[in-house]
């Protein structure tokens, strides 16, 4: 049993879905997993360059501003938020070509 605010869990999770299925390109394929205290979100989009995974969790940041995804940058600033707020931590792995995984892990009671 994990230790979450409902509605903030609910946004993570969303917000994570969302972007695995909006980066996925045309491979609308999202890997959804979990385990004892955390879970994860998987895409097999275009992947995150190495040197901008510091940044991704950055209010506003972009990877691809050309892109027109839309947004503004701020979803995974958000979710990050949340997580920390629950006591958690969030990790992200990327492969340019290969696909995002963000993963989620919460405080177990």
């Amino acid at each position: 049993v994990v230790v979450a605010d409902r509605k903030a869990l609910a946004i993570v999770v969303k917000a994570l879905v969302e972007n695995a299925i909006k980066f996925s390109e045309n491979e609308k394929i999202v890997i959804l997993r979990c385990g004892d205290g955390w879970f994860s979100v998987e895409d097999r989009g275009k992947g995150i360059p190495r040197e901008e995974l510091e940044r991704i969790f950055d209010r506003f940041y972009k990877v691809d501003r050309s892109r027109s995804t839309g947004g503004y940058g701020l979803g995974l600033s958000i979710v990050k938020k949340y997580v920390e707020a629950m006591e958690g931590r969030i990790e992200v792995e990327s492969e340019s070509g290969r696909g995002t995984k963000f993963t989620v892990f919460l405080r177990s009671s």
